[in-house]
C-alpha cells in the first residue's frame, strides 16, 4: 500500500477537497454486501460518517487508508479466496492463484465502472452465480427459524402407507420447497405428491431416490439450515480457488458427488459415476491434463501398497503374487524374480523397496481395460475397474486414491473424437480387443479437475447438498 501511495505522491484516492467521492461511497456500500459471496461484510461507515460534516485531517486519512485496505482485502478474497487453501483444506493441491494489489488499485482508479471491475474478479461460471442466489435463499430460511427436526426413529416408510410421521415430513419439506399436494397438511397418508417431492430431495442429497424414508433420509432431513449455509460458503470459496479458465472442453470430477462431468463450451455433454479414495486413502483435489488413453494397461503397484498390503500377504503365502496375477521384478534392470527367493520378513521401506510388482493386462487387472494418462505429482489417474457392481453403491469411497470411472470407454471416445465420440469409442474398443497394451495420444490435451464441492447448483438454481466425505469442510467452520 505504501508503494502505491508513493507513486501517487500521497494524493488521496477516495477524497476530493476533504470529502468522499461518489465512487468511495459506492465502494463503502459494496463492502457491506460481501456476505452475498459468503465473505465477511466490511463496515466502513464509522470512518465515513465523520466526513459527512467535513472531518479533520486525521479522520480523512483514516477513511482513506481504511477504504483502500478494505477494498483490496475484498478484491483479493473475490479473486483468489479468503483463505490460502492449505489453511483449511489439506487435500487441495491445485496451483494457488495470485492477486496483485497494486495492479488492482491502479485499474480501479482508471476504470469507468468500478462495479464491473470488481464483479470480473469472481468466478464467471454460472454455477457460482446460482450458489450465491441459493445462499441468499437459505439465509432467509435461517432468519425464519430454519426447519423442524424430525424424530430419530427406526422407520421405513414407503409411499402409500399411513404414519404420524407424514405430517411432519410434509411440514419439513414445505419449509424448504413448495410442492403441490392433494392431501391436507395434517393427513397421515404418504401421498404421491409428497413421494415425488421426497424423491427429488433424495436425488439432490446423494441418496437413493426411491421415495422410501428410512433413518438415512431422516438424518439428512435433520441437517440444520446453518450447516447447509456453511456448505454453500465453503463451495463458493473453493470455486474462487479454481482456475478462471477451465478450458473450452474439460473434465470435472467432484469427489463428494462420486460423479464425473465432461464439459464442452460450458455445457455438460456427458456424465458418469466414479469411485474415489477411501477415507484412509482420500483422493486429492488436483488439476492436470489428460494426454493419452491407454488400452489394456498393465499395473505397476505403488510401493506404498506393496509394503503395506502385499508384503503381509506374501509373509503368509509366498505364492500370493502368482495366485493373483502379479509378477515380481528387480527395480534395476527389470529382471523377473521368483517371489519365493525373497525374504519377505526384511524391514522394507517405501522409498527403498528394490522390487517392482506388476499385474499383467487383462480383465482382472486392477486398472481394468482403459486408463486415462494425466501426469501429476500425486500419481492420480482415471481408469476402468473389473469390479463394476461397486458403482451401484451410494457411498463409493473405495479406492486407494485414483478415480475409477464407470463406462470409461465412452469417456475415452469423447476425449479422442469430440465430433464423433462413438467413432472414438469404437477405436478404443478395437484396441482393447487386440490384447496388447496400446497408447493412443489425444488430438488435444483435455484439462481435468478433481474438485471438492459439497454443494452443487443446477441450471434451475436447485442445490444438491453432498456428504463431506473427507471432513474437509470442518476447518471452514473454525476460521
Amino acid at each position: 500500500m505504501q508503494q502505491f501511495y508513493e507513486k501517487r505522491l500521497y494524493r488521496p484516492l477516495w477524497l476530493a477537497e476533504g470529502k468522499p467521492t461518489e465512487i468511495a461511497k459506492s465502494l463503502v456500500n459494496r463492502l457491506m454486501t460481501a456476505a452475498d459471496a459468503g465473505l465477511p461484510n466490511i463496515d466502513l461507515r464509522p470512518h465515513l460518517e465523520p466526513l459527512n460534516s467535513g472531518g479533520n485531517d486525521q479522520q480523512q486519512a483514516a477513511f482513506e487508508l481504511a477504504l483502500t485496505e478494505g477494498v483490496t482485502q475484498y478484491a483479493r478474497s473475490l479473486s483468489v479466496g479468503r483463505y490460502e487453501p492449505a489453511m483449511v483444506d489439506a487435500g487441495w493441491y491445485m496451483p494457488a492463484r495470485t492477486f496483485n494489489a497494486s495492479e488492482f488499485l491502479k485499474n480501479l482508479v482508471t476504470s469507468p465502472d468500478a462495479t464491473q471491475l470488481i464483479n470480473s474478479l469472481e468466478p464467471q461460471v454460472e454455477e457460482y452465480r446460482k450458489l450465491k442466489q441459493a445462499l441468499k435463499r437459505y439465509r432467509e430460511l435461517a432468519a425464519k427459524g430454519g426447519w423442524l427436526m424430525l424424530p430419530q426413529a427406526a422407520i421405513r416408510l414407503k409411499p402409500g402407507v399411513k404414519s404420524d410421521m407424514v405430517p411432519l415430513l410434509r411440514q419439513r419439506l414445505m419449509a424448504q420447497e413448495e410442492f403441490p399436494s392433494s392431501e391436507p397438511m395434517n393427513s397421515t397418508r404418504y401421498d404421491p405428491a409428497l413421494a415425488q417431492a421426497m424423491r427429488a430431495f433424495q436425488e439432490r442429497h446423494g441418496l437413493k431416490n426411491d421415495g422410501v424414508i428410512g433413518t438415512g433420509t431422516i438424518a439428512v432431513l435433520n441437517v440444520p439450515v446453518e450447516q447447509r449455509i456453511q456448505s454453500i460458503i465453503a463451495t463458493l470459496e473453493r470455486w474462487r480457488w479454481m482456475p478462471r479458465d477451465l478450458g473450452i472442453r474439460h473434465v470435472l470430477v467432484n469427489l463428494p458427488e462420486f460423479g464425473l462431468q465432461l464439459f464442452d463450451q460450458g455445457q455438460v455433454v456427458w456424465r458418469t459415476r466414479i469411485i474415489n479414495g477411501e477415507k484412509k486413502h482420500p483422493s486429492p483435489s488436483i488439476s492436470a491434463e489428460i494426454i493419452q488413453v491407454k488400452a489394456n494397461p498393465e499395473w505397476f503397484v505403488p510401493n506404498k501398497i506393496a509394503i503395506k498390503e502385499m508384503i503381509p500377504e506374501l509373509q503368509k503365502n509366498p505364492d500370493y503374487l502368482r495366485d493373483n496375477g502379479y509378477k515380481l521384478y528387480l527395480r534395476e534392470g527389470r529382471v523377473e524374480v521368483n517371489p519365493r527367493s525373497v525374504n519377505w520378513n526384511e524391514p522394507f521401506t517405501i522409498r527403498g523397496f528394490p522390487y517392482l510388482i506388476k499385474q499383467d493386462l487383462g480383465d482382472d487387472n486392477a486398472l481394468g481395460r482403459v486408463k486415462m494418462v494425466m501426469p501429476n505429482r500425486q500419481a492420480i489417474y482415471l481408469h476402468d475397474t473389473p469390479y463394476k457392481t461397486l458403482f451401484d453403491k451410494e457411498v463409493r469411497t473405495l479406492s486407494h486414491g485414483c478415480i475409477r470411472v464407470q463406462n470409461p470407454e465412452t469417456l475415452a471416445g469423447y476425449l479422442l473424437d469430440k465430433v464423433d465420440p462413438e467413432q472414438g469409442k469404437r477405436r478404443v474398443l478395437q484396441e482393447m480387443n487386440q490384447g496388447i497394451t496400446v497408447d493412443i495420444d489425444l488430438p488435444e490435451k483435455v484439462p481435468v479437475y478433481l474438485a471438492y464441492f459439497t454443494a452443487r447448483a443446477d441450471a434451475s438454481g436447485e442445490v444438491r447438498f453432498l456428504q463431506d466425505i473427507y471432513g474437509r469442510d470442518k476447518l471452514f467452520d473454525q476460521n
